[in-house]
């Protein structure tokens, strides 16, 4: 009985020393992952230091931040600029939302500048289009600036003719020459020169190329003859060639002219007197046609003696029979042909035993390039007025 009993208390303090041992394990596995959690903590805090002490230059993030810029400012002025207080602002920037700015202020950035080389590339069109437009209102108004000019002879030296009194009862005719200068233009002027007479010349340019003819000219100035444009080629009528061509024409003459007679025409006449009438309308010269043609080119022929008188005689006919001579009369005559001279002189001695007085055109129609520009002239009082 005995030894039962003891049994059961044994067994019992088995089982007491058993539920101590659970409850003793339970409370040690409660309280372990607390210390564990501190042995972490701790571990953490121990790695910065060992850190620390394997990096001793650079301070501790958490320690002092108030001090800690101008012990870095030292340091980079100190050490070398490869340390890490220099390269660490580069990695975050690299890093984290700092970098996020950035790209959003580059992107700003990058959007005003394609609007601005926009309105750069317009104003800068713009800028073209308004200067294209300024030069062609300075080209416009300086052709209108010319037009003016040659209307107003306020710029080139034109010719400043010597006007005559007319006196009462008396006739006057304008005869004109044309085609020339020649080697037949001498002995005309010799005789003009000897009797005191004036000519009008309407001159080819290309002739006064050559400047012994060119002198002709200025001789003839000299003896009180007047010279107008004619051409420069006589390949052209003024009626079909282009106006570039007739432009040429005329201002290359006119440039000619200037230099042997010593001043810019205010005359011209047409090859073939044909002109279309919005250049004669245009024309900063007065066209200059003629009424009573002698039509001495078709009578040139010099074979024999008989053939000279003949055609000679024809030439003086052709003027002395027209029914339009009369005062205020433009004759026209070609200083080329030897059988023209000649013809001329007889045409002059019967002309001024009729009372006629010899001018020139300026002076039979009172012409003046600032009064009289773009008018058309058959005469003075034309047939065809």
């Amino acid at each position: 009985m005995k030894s039962t009993l003891s049994k059961v208390i044994i067994v019992l303090v088995c089982v007491v020393f058993v539920l101590l041992a659970v409850i003793l394990a339970n409370t040690i596995s409660k309280n372990e992952p607390s210390a564990s959690a501190e042995e972490s903590s701790a571990a953490v805090s121990a790695e910065p230091s060992a850190e620390d002490s394997a990096e001793p230059s650079v301070p501790e993030p958490s320690e002092e931040p108030s001090e800690l810029p101008p012990e870095s400012s030292d340091d980079v002025s100190d050490t070398a600029p490869s340390e890490e207080p220099s390269s660490a602002p580069a990695e975050e920037s690299s890093e984290g939302p700092s970098t996020a700015p950035v790209e959003e202020s580059s992107e700003i950035s990058e959007e005003p500048s394609k609007e601005e080389s926009k309105e750069e590339s317009k104003e800068e069109s713009k800028e073209e289009s308004k200067e294209e437009s300024k030069e062609e209102s300075k080209e416009e108004s300086k052709q209108e600036s010319e037009e003016e000019t040659s209307k107003t002879t306020s710029s080139k030296n034109y010719e400043q003719p010597e006007y005559i009194t007319r006196e009462e009862g008396k006739k006057y005719v304008a005869i004109t020459f044309d085609d020339g200068p020649s080697a037949n233009t001498p002995a005309l002027l010799d005789f003009l020169e000897e009797k005191g007479y004036v000519v009008t010349f309407f001159s080819v340019g290309h002739r006064l190329e050559s400047k012994t003819y060119g002198e002709y000219l200025t001789r003839a100035v000299s003896l009180g003859c007047e010279v107008g444009i004619h051409a420069y080629t006589h390949d052209y009528s003024y009626s079909t060639c282009s106006d570039k061509t007739y432009k040429n024409e005329l201002n290359k003459t006119a440039a000619l002219i200037e230099k042997y007679a010593g001043y810019y025409p205010i005359l011209m006449r047409p090859p073939y007197g044909s002109i279309t009438k919005t250049r004669a309308k245009e024309s900063e010269f007065n066209i200059i046609i003629w009424d009573i043609d002698s039509e001495d080119w078709m009578h040139t022929g010099r074979s024999s003696s008989e053939q000279i008188e003949k055609n000679i005689q024809t030439i003086v006919d052709n003027v002395m029979n027209s029914k339009y001579l009369r005062s205020g009369s433009i004759i026209l005559f070609h200083d080329l042909y030897k059988n023209s001279i000649e013809a001329f002189k007889i045409v002059t001695e019967k002309l001024k035993a009729k009372g006629y007085e010899f001018v020139t055109v300026a002076q039979l129609c009172n012409l003046d390039s600032s009064t009289t520009t773009g008018k058309r002239y058959w005469a003075e009082y034309s047939h065809d007025k």
